[in-house]
């Protein structure tokens, strides 16, 4: 309980084996001080977006709180055999889609991640013990159950995600789902689908649970006009829009692509002007089929020009574009 409380708290690491006795002392005595609060320390184990988004940062970030206002509560939720996902929040803007979720087994399961590999050690997934996962789950008498979720929809046009799994006891998993848009809409109803696979049986179910998708507030700072579009060899870039959304700033692009290599080429993008902290990269499909360039989770007063870089997957840069401003934003 120590351990799972300070890694909630931020304290320590998701997965981590061991902590020093004077960590856990301290742990110890915040422990005694949130259960005094009674509420405030349910909180903390909630599993919610707050407590989940730190893990997807090596900086640990935590969720903006300009951004905080958009997290809608959900009780959907959807039972299998042996297990029952419930979706417990969302977050929605015009780029991404987060989802949080926590999945509770019966008796027979231990839920892990969907790339659990049993020859790791148990601590390395947050459970207490010496020996292996598989050693872990096979004393408690379970079944590894691989867990894993998402939201396939053509008119979200979601594509990548970053997902981090937490392990609160033999029973329960939380999965914090971060993923990527490219279609535009103020609300949808949709559904999340979660998959599970008994490891042991190869057993696979997927089972979707309705969601209805409501984006926060977002508006447009200015249009930039590329100063020469085929400044980055193989990729002709179009004029780029850049968006004010509640998790910061998003500068996105339409691409031509005139080499295929180059497109392969291209790992990911910086801009000099910005600090984008979100995702950088090429591959996005509007939905005319377009594909767009995007930087998301920006930081910074932004001026008449903007640079972006392309790099390479040694991190060596391998074009640049200017872009000028040729338009103010809507007020």
């Amino acid at each position: 309980k120590i351990e799972r409380t300070g890694r909630a708290l931020g304290y320590m690491r998701p997965r981590c084996a061991r902590v020093r006795p004077a960590r856990a002392l301290l742990i110890a005595a915040l422990i005694a001080a949130f259960l005094a609060l009674g509420v405030t320390a349910y909180a903390a184990l909630s599993g919610g977006i707050r407590e989940l988004w730190p893990a997807l940062s090596a900086a640990r970030e935590p969720f903006p709180v300009e951004a905080a206002d958009d997290i809608l509560p959900q009780e959907q939720s959807a039972q299998a055999a042996g297990w029952t996902c419930r979706i417990t929040e969302t977050y929605c803007d015009d780029t991404r889609i987060v989802i949080t979720a926590r999945v509770t087994c019966t008796a027979r399961y231990l839920p892990v991640p969907t790339d659990a590999d049993p020859d790791l050690p148990a601590a390395y997934y947050g459970f207490d013990g010496d020996g292996t996962l598989g050693e872990y789950a096979a004393a408690k008498g379970k079944e590894l159950l691989l867990m894993n979720l998402g939201v396939q929809d053509e008119r979200i046009g979601e594509i990548g995600a970053g997902i981090h799994f937490e392990n609160v006891s033999d029973s329960e998993l939380l999965i914090l789902h971060d993923g990527q848009k490219s279609r535009v809409f103020d609300s949808l109803e949709t559904s999340c689908t979660v998959v599970a696979q008994a490891a042991e049986s190869g057993t696979l179910e997927r089972v979707g649970i309705p969601l209805v998708l409501t984006a926060g507030s977002s508006r447009t700072l200015g249009v930039y006009r590329p100063a020469d579009p085929d400044a980055a060899p193989g990729l002709r870039a179009g004029e780029a829009t850049l968006t004010e959304t509640p998790l910061g700033l998003c500068l996105q692009y339409p691409v031509e692509v005139t080499d295929p290599a180059a497109e392969q080429t291209v790992l990911f993008l910086a801009c000099e002007e910005i600090d984008f902290r979100g995702t950088g990269g090429l591959g996005f499909t509007a939905a005319d089929g377009t594909t767009l360039a995007r930087l998301t989770m920006g930081d910074g007063a932004p001026g008449d020009k903007l640079t972006v870089r392309y790099y390479d997957g040694d991190k060596q840069p391998v074009g640049e574009l200017i872009f000028l401003r040729v338009e103010d934003g809507t007020p």
